[in-house]
């Protein structure tokens, strides 16, 4: 028991005494909630950064897609939006002058803008990512739409481009039966009905979701190389419209380099040590995120790579 207090108080003192002080961000705004066109303020505040810039960003959930204030400055930001729905707000703070990289986020802050009569939220189940050869897929849309009624249309994109499967109607769901190998990008639309006859395509809602079905991705490498010598990988998607590639490489010490996802099926490797090459790729169709669940990844390949031969003799 003796030892178990020394042990807790050499733990307090650590605590409070030793280890710095952490660095955090929070948010606030001036309203939870305002109608559409008027203005809501979000202020940052950080500790355990000196003099510190801030940036926000704004989540837009008609579509999900984010956006920012500009550059890091001022500890607060006004904005306003004409589409009802929650927006999602993150602040990140940094010391003025360091790398954006040196960057910490605060947790996230909902604010709500209000409309009567139009869309302001979209949910949509069903399926996503990898499925067997054969499946089917349901995809059920419910919006929500104080005051209105909302209505559905569906779009499909698969290697016959994109094209509507189901127009404009209160009708919320729609099926996929016996698929077949390819990726498959099913896209749900939501409008008011009122906002829909005006033509009003700004104020719709968006969801989508990717099916990969039997997709699959191989690669090809060399079974060993010469240091200072490239050589080139190779990658071969099946099932998945105008794939895009992503490759990784991890060399012998231990270090992992990848890049973006591009059309580009090869990649040339130019070894500066002996040892092991640790090779994989990713595939996914364009329209997917870049995300595990919406890709397909090839077996890990190896390459051993030897030293060049050559020797460096002192002439004297």
């Amino acid at each position: 028991m003796k030892k178990y207090f020394i042990l807790l108080a050499s733990f307090i003192f650590t605590l409070l005494f030793v280890c710095p002080s952490f660095a955090g961000v929070n948010v606030t705004s001036t309203y939870s909630s305002q109608p559409v066109g008027s203005y809501i303020t979000i202020t940052a505040a950080a500790d355990g950064i000196t003099n510190p810039v801030y940036q926000f960003w704004v989540k837009d959930s008609r579509d999900d897609s984010w956006t920012s204030s500009g550059n890091y400055g001022s500890n607060t930001y006004t904005f306003t939006r004409s589409v009802p729905g929650t927006y999602t707000v993150v602040a990140s703070a940094k010391a003025s002058g360091a790398a954006d990289s040196t960057a910490i986020s605060s947790s996230t802050l909902n604010v709500a803008f209000t409309k009567m009569g139009s869309v302001s939220a979209l949910s949509v189940s069903g399926p996503s990512g990898s499925q067997p050869v054969g499946s089917s897929a349901t995809f059920t849309a419910t919006a929500a739409d104080n005051g209105g009624t909302p209505w559905y249309e569906f779009w499909l994109h698969d290697s016959n481009d994109w094209r509507v499967v189901k127009n404009w109607s209160t009708s919320n769901n729609y099926s996929l039966s016996n698929l077949q190998s390819g990726s498959y990008v099913v896209a749900v639309y939501s409008l008011d009905q009122n906002d829909k006859d005006a033509g009003k395509w700004d104020m719709a809602y968006y969801k989508s979701f990717v099916l990969n079905i039997g997709s699959n991705v191989s690669l090809t490498t060399p079974s060993s190389g010469t240091v200072n010598t490239p050589f080139s990988v190779a990658a071969s998607a099946a099932g998945i419209t105008s794939p895009v590639y992503q490759f990784w490489y991890k060399a012998p010490n231990g270090t992992w380099t990848g890049g973006s996802y591009s059309s580009t099926a090869t990649l040339s490797i130019t070894p500066t040590a002996a040892g092991t090459y640790t090779v994989i790729v990713y595939a996914k169709d364009p329209y997917a995120p870049a995300d595990d669940t919406h890709s397909v990844q090839s077996e890990v390949k190896t390459i051993n790579v030897t030293s060049d031969g050559l020797e460096i003799i002192s002439i004297t």
